[in-house]
Formats: structure tokens, sequence, C-alpha cells
């Protein structure tokens, strides 16, 4: 709820539900993913997010606002689970299959990976992030991670140091990384209601018939298409 660009933004309505709704609604429909664990903090300011969680019967943790990595890592344990994967919840478009895909990719991988991701290499449009860590990667990253960025944005830890894991980067067919569907400003929000507004079952959609839904209509991706991401450092 604390975000600087758009404070209480997951809270704020895309059509008839917030922004963490529908990511939630569409995270149930991965196949491969055994429950979705809502990972906040402690902080008098996420207790209407807790509140959301509870409403929707979504299981959630409570823990430190500004070490997000080690609030993850007691998520982790605290639900005994022995892959973890991330996903923010200001992306109401993430693809279940997309998340699948990235998912099965990491447990199918020859050698073993620590840590997959459709980011090392971006593909999707951003806003379709998925990253899959082993707890016990985690946990190690949590007892290491030094600088208040790692900390603070969970897995840079895993990408400095590949010498320690092994990363396995997972693309799609084209690329589309030009695309912006995560909500981080105010033209962001507008982008994700217009795209709404004009989608028939918003939960059910897959990306690619946001991405038809962008071929037909060319103002829309204007929308938010000056936003510059924040870099993590």
């Amino acid at each position: 709820m604390s975000s600087t660009r758009l404070p209480g933004k997951v809270l704020m309505h895309v059509g008839v539900w917030p922004i963490v709704e529908l990511t939630y609604r569409r995270l149930l429909r991965a196949d491969l993913v055994d429950e979705v664990v809502l990972a906040t903090s402690v902080d008098a300011g996420d207790d209407p997010l807790a509140e959301w969680a509870f409403r929707a019967k979504c299981p959630c943790y409570r823990g430190s606002l500004e070490n997000v990595l080690e609030r993850f890592a007691n998520a982790a344990q605290d639900f005994d689970a022995s892959h973890i994967v991330r996903i923010t919840a200001d992306c109401p478009f993430i693809d279940p299959s997309v998340v699948d895909k990235v998912l099965a990719s990491f447990l199918c991988a020859y050698p073993y990976a620590d840590y997959a991701s459709n980011t090392i290499k971006r593909t999707y449009p951003r806003g379709l992030d998925v990253e899959v860590f082993t707890q016990s990667a985690l946990i190690e990253a949590a007892a290491n991670a030094a600088a208040f960025y790692e900390k603070e944005h969970v897995t840079p830890f895993f990408l400095e140091h590949p010498d320690k894991f092994v990363l396995l980067s997972v693309v799609g067919e084209k690329d589309f990384s030009r695309l912006r569907w995560t909500v981080d400003t105010p033209e962001d929000l507008e982008f994700v209601r217009r795209v709404v507004s004009l989608i028939p079952a918003p939960v059910e959609a897959r990306w690619q018939d946001i991405i038809g839904l962008l071929e037909q209509n060319h103002d829309l991706s204007v929308i938010n298409s000056g936003v510059i991401q924040k870099p993590y450092r």
C-alpha cells in the first residue's frame, strides 16, 4: 500500500475488482500452483490489504515492510513451500499459462535450477513477470543479502551471484517486451482500466487476447508508453 508513485494502488479498482483481486483470481487458474499466498507487511498501512485477503479467503502472511526478502523467506517456511513462485500484486494481467510455463521449465530443468524467470531476457510484456526459486535458495539469499535493494526487491541476490545459483531464463516466441502492463503510475492505472473495460471476461482472458486488443486499438498502448520503469538500485 505504500507505493511511492501511486499509494494504495493494489486496492484501486479496475472494473469490478481491486487490482490485487484480479491478480489473485487469475493466479488461481494456474494448473501447477498449489496455493496462492499474499505476503504483505505488518505496517498499519497494509491493514486494509490484510482485510481484503481475509474477505477473499486468500491465505496471508505479514512480515517486514522494508525487508521483503526476509518476509518471503519467513512466509515460505511458514507455509512449507518447497518451491516459490513470486508474482507482484500490481500485475493484474498476470497469465496462468505463463506462470505454468516458467514453473514447468524450472521443474524440468536438467541440470537442476535454483532460480528461473522470464525477466532475465525480457520477451513478455512487463506485467507478466514470473520468478521461481527453491525455498533453500531463498533462505540462503535472505541470510547473505546485505544491500538494502537486495532485501527490498527480493531476487537481485540471485541474479548477481550466478556463481552461487543456477539460473534459468525462459523466453517467449516473439518479443513483446516493449509493452507495459504493470501498474506503477496513474497512466498505468488508466491503461489497465481501459483494457479491462474492453475485455468481455478479464479473469479468463489470455494474454494473447490482450495483444489482439492492442493491435486493434493502437491508442491504448500510448496511454502509458512514456512511463519509465524505476531501477531497483
